[in-house]
């Protein structure tokens, strides 16, 4: 199956704070500029890397991310299909885990990989329009 992939990585455009860490409110816009894309969440999976940097984001942003997340993918008139794949090295990938259960609590399609070969075995499996 084809499947139309945008891929975000973290690194190019969300820049750390002073004290080297990844900055919130970047974060929450870089998220608004990849869903502001047509047919985003719908004609478009999502991958995003976060390999080659440094997430030290609270749980409770990592939270707020998830829910601004759910409310960007909903804004979608036409249904929803996305999946949301989030790319992680080893050391990260409890917290990727940590966004897809929040994610997840929001019905939204999120998984966290550190493999590429599973990444790209799961985006492969179709996904059901969903009408919110």
């Amino acid at each position: 199956m084809t499947s139309n992939l945008r891929i975000i990585r973290v690194r190019d455009f969300i820049e750390a704070t002073p004290q080297g860490n990844l900055d919130y409110v970047k974060a929450r816009q870089a998220m608004r500029e990849a869903s502001s894309v047509p047919g985003a969440f719908n004609k478009y999976d999502l991958l995003i890397d976060t390999r080659g940097s440094e997430n030290n984001l609270s749980a409770a942003d990592t939270w707020q991310l998830a829910a601004e997340l759910a409310v960007l993918v909903r804004a979608n008139t036409e249904g929803y299909r996305a999946k949301i794949a989030v790319l992680c090295p080893d050391k990260e990938f409890d917290h990727a885990k940590f966004f897809e259960l929040c994610s997840h609590n929001r019905a939204l399609n999120v998984r966290a990989f550190t493999s590429f070969e599973e990444l790209f075995e799961w985006l492969s499996q179709r996904s059901q329009i969903t009408k919110v």
